[in-house]
């Protein structure tokens, strides 16, 4: 029997966080549009685009708990099913309240989805491959974010705005649909593991823990806990800048023309696609050499963060915009290193409570993505120079590696997982 994972992989987990990225993009990229059509005040049309990130934000820990109660199958079919049906109401909304309740509800429903499909690889793939399938992952979200925006301009110039939401939930709806009918919780129960590497798997993990309050109790009182949550949200804090601001800073800063922006603004993160896929594959080099989780995963997010913040520094202070945007691009390509390395990690630290840590994780993230962008441009306006705000968000890169020290993947937060009695780097156990 062939070992099918790597294509069900690419050809729908991949398309999957393609179109749960184009839900989020396109709400933005029409934005102007439906406030101009509808008369929101832009105080109304910020809270329209922010009440997703809210409660996105805020459903990351039950929507963690809520994958590992019912399984990765069921958690991320719904969350998919639900984030799709809510796009495709979005035209709907018809008043501001109206918008807001929907995007909101959005932001709900999609709250179980990363921690669900982090969790489907810490049961589909062995600890050597899991940096590989987490940068699929991450990849199709940020092709997403490098080509959302076009396509959904194209769309609405063409046959009008509301389709560019009816598409992409249609869309949704087919690999939700994929998803159910292929994926299996029990990797003894899939088509398309085979037979010898299914054993594997079901005595690597255990699939029948479930997160209680005691294990929470644990995890409060791990300073791991704490430390892989917080960098998360220094992390997100650089990459908010190019999330929101850079179309500003190249506009109105370094006096681009419109039409240029869109194109320079895409460069970064094209950078992070790419860096996101050779991070997974070095990751996976390291640990089947060193044999160490903690070498593969540590030393990455460290450097990553170190070339985020250097890089994004240096391109502040060029004075061609090319150079700028070519610095911006490995600083982005930091991002992708430390962005792997985290997601790997949560699935070191927490084993069969990977969900509920993904979700810990993530709520520090989005939380930091909703924030981030208002603390940059109140420091823009404090001292009317986006190089001084850079510089003190630059100091979130230096917390954040502060805090990986702290960060030990081959330790898991709870010891007495299904996984420890395996050994060496494989059971968390460090080597010598």
């Amino acid at each position: 029997m062939r070992d099918l994972r790597w294509l069900f992989w690419l050809g729908v987990v991949f398309p999957l966080t393609f179109f749960m990225s184009m839900d989020r993009v396109n709400i933005a990229v029409t934005a102007p549009i439906i406030a101009q059509i509808h008369h929101f005040t832009l105080l109304q049309e910020t809270v329209i685009l922010t009440s997703f990130s809210i409660f996105y934000a805020a459903m990351q820990i039950p929507g963690g708990l809520f994958a590992e109660r019912v399984g990765a199958r069921k958690g991320l079919g719904a969350a998919s099913a639900w984030w799709s049906l809510f796009t495709i109401l979005t035209p709907f909304g018809g008043t501001y309240y109206g918008f807001v309740a929907i995007r909101s509800l959005l932001g709900v429903g999609q709250a179980v989805d990363w921690p669900a499909s982090v969790y489907a690889i810490n049961t589909w793939f062995k600890k050597e491959e899991q940096s590989q399938a987490n940068s699929i992952l991450l990849g199709g979200l940020y092709f997403g974010t490098v080509v959302g925006a076009i396509i959904t301009g194209y769309i609405s110039a063409t046959i009008g705005w509301p389709w560019a939401f009816y598409i992409f939930g249609l869309l949704g709806f087919a690999t939700s649909w994929l998803w159910w009918y292929y994926f299996r919780d029990h990797p003894r129960d899939s088509r398309l593991i085979p037979d010898d590497l299914k054993n594997q798997l079901e005595e690597q993990h255990s699939s029948n823990s479930k997160t209680q309050y005691k294990q929470w109790k644990t995890f409060l009182r791990s300073y791991q806990f704490w430390a892989i949550g917080v960098e998360y949200l220094f992390l997100i804090m650089i990459q908010a800048f190019y999330t929101t601001l850079l179309p500003t800073y190249l506009y109105t800063y370094r006096h681009v023309k419109i039409a240029t922006v869109g194109e320079l603004t895409s460069l970064p993160w094209l950078s992070l696609f790419i860096m996101v896929f050779i991070v997974g594959y070095l990751q996976r080099y390291t640990l089947r050499k060193t044999n160490s989780v903690y070498k593969s995963r540590v030393p990455y997010a460290v450097g990553g963060f170190v070339v985020a913040i250097l890089f994004l520094y240096l391109a502040m202070q060029q004075i061609n915009v090319y150079y700028a945007i070519g610095l911006m691009m490995v600083s982005m390509a930091g991002i992708g290193m430390v962005q792997v390395s985290i997601w790997s990690a949560c699935q070191d630290l927490g084993r069969e409570f990977t969900a509920s840590v993904t979700g810990w994780v993530n709520m520090w993230g989005n939380s930091a993505g909703a924030l981030g962008p208002l603390f940059t441009a109140f420091l823009v306006g404090l001292g009317h120079s986006f190089t001084s705000a850079v510089t003190i968000v630059g100091l979130s890169g230096i917390a954040g590696i502060v805090l990986w020290l702290f960060v030990n993947p081959q330790k898991p937060l709870i010891k007495e997982t299904s996984t420890e009695a395996m050994g060496g780097a494989f059971s968390g156990r460090p080597n010598p």
